[in-house]
């Protein structure tokens, strides 16, 4: 009824995803060692989306379920299966045409910005990351400018002496409020600049009155022509961490690439700070110099086996992460991007595996390699073939409690197939 219903001016649509994905895990984000058990599994994404466009405003509800095969917790003795668990709201949004150059989104959406490393959406894990936010956009000629706000509760509290007072988020990590400004400048077709202000907010741990704000400040230029290609970032990062101690850290990042025929040679590096261990003043206890990635991509530039996702997994000592790609097209339905990385250490780490003050580990992490092979089959079906491996420094063994001598050969591949149907569309 609702589809008949649909007046002309209006475009209604309904489409899917089927993403499922087989996986051979034997140390994504972490070293094994020869007492663990390599992984083999199966998972599966489905959404099915509802989008609804007309001359004044525009809507899309996405729903999804995100499941290993055979997770069920419900079954008998004849083999039947099934889950209590619900589904999940993926994306819910009601984007609003305010004037000629403006819009208001609000509700669940995706939020990605420039090449991702300040404000990004997450595809590649199967639950994917959308925000609850409120985004006002303004764009004329080559200006745009987002300002976006958003306010996280754990529950509504609606009467009782106690009014809000249980408000507030046992795990301090989880953030209360994100807020952010974004500026660009298209100055012709090929370059832009923007500068990005983003403020997480993080509730004191067993309280819902203090917020402790970590604040960015990002300048973010991007180049592209037929052959070449140059994206650069720089951001400063300060405020207050989710703990409450002070923050003074920076991430740089380059990277370029250029095409040649079928193929595109790339190159570049990111730096994250991270703290000195050497240094005996107060500043090392009353400062953290360690960047935090928050909202922004892992897999896209710190390797798909996801090693370094929080300042903790290096111990507050950053990262220096120096890489190549190549990227090949070798049909127009088939492409194999190739990365190599160098992870080392940005600052001094104390070697807290002895008992003698001023013994540092040594700055190299490993390196690593990933691999993937991608057909298209139609606009509608993909399927990805990949395979990444870590090699390990004795560092970095020892960062994740692994005895040299124990460790194994790190590795994850696997196969995933993506159908994304197009159910209905209106004229």
């Amino acid at each position: 009824m609702i589809i008949f219903m649909i007046n002309t001016y209006a475009q209604f649509k309904i489409s899917g995803e089927f993403r499922t994905r087989g996986e051979i895990n034997n140390g994504l984000k972490n070293i094994p060692d020869s007492n663990d058990i390599t992984g083999l599994y199966v998972s599966q994404r489905t959404r099915i989306k509802f989008s609804y466009k007309n001359e004044k405003y525009e809507t899309k509800i996405s729903i999804q379920d995100v499941r290993a095969w055979g997770s069920e917790n419900i079954s008998s003795m004849t083999g039947v299966w099934g889950n209590s668990a619900g589904i999940d709201v993926h994306e819910a949004w009601v984007d609003l045409k305010l004037w000629n150059h403006s819009n208001l989104k609000i509700g669940r959406q995706e939020l990605k910005y420039d090449d991702m490393r300040m404000l990004s959406w997450r595809n590649w894990n199967q639950y994917g990351l959308t925000y609850d936010a409120l985004v006002y956009k303004f764009k004329k000629s080559e200006w745009s400018i987002d300002l976006g706000l958003s306010l996280n509760n754990r529950q509504e509290k609606m009467n009782g002496a106690n009014f809000g007072c249980s408000d507030y988020y046992i795990d301090y990590n989880r953030m209360k409020t994100m807020d952010y400004f974004y500026l660009k400048k298209q100055f012709n077709d090929n370059l832009y600049v923007s500068y990005t202000s983003l403020g997480a907010g993080f509730l004191k741990q067993y309280t819902s009155t203090t917020i402790y704000m970590t604040v960015n400040n990002a300048l973010h230029i991007n180049y592209k022509n037929n052959k070449f290609d140059l994206k650069t970032n720089g951001i400063i990062q300060n405020g207050k961490s989710a703990i409450g101690k002070d923050i003074n850290a920076f991430l740089i990042s380059f990277d370029a690439g250029y095409k040649i025929k079928k193929f595109r040679l790339g190159a570049g590096f990111s730096v994250l700070s991270g703290n000195d261990a050497s240094d005996t003043t107060t500043n090392y206890f009353e400062t953290d110099h360690a960047f935090n990635l928050l909202y922004g991509t892992r897999k896209s530039y710190f390797g798909w086996m996801n090693m370094f996702t929080t300042p903790a997994t290096t111990a507050n000592g950053g990262v220096v992460d120096v890489y190549g790609n190549l990227c090949w097209d070798i049909t127009k339905v088939d492409k194999l991007n190739a990365f190599y990385h160098f992870f080392a250490l940005q600052n001094i780490v104390a070697d807290y595996t002895v008992n003698t003050i001023g013994v540092y580990f040594d700055k190299k992490l490993g390196s690593e390699i990933d691999v993937n092979y991608c057909h298209n089959f139609s606009k509608e079906i993909q399927l990805d073939i990949f395979f990444t491996t870590f090699l390990p420094s004795k560092t970095m063994n020892l960062l994740k409690g692994v005895d040299e001598d124990n460790s194994v050969f790190t590795c994850w591949s696997g196969i995933m197939l993506t159908v994304k149907p197009t159910f209905f569309i209106s004229k």
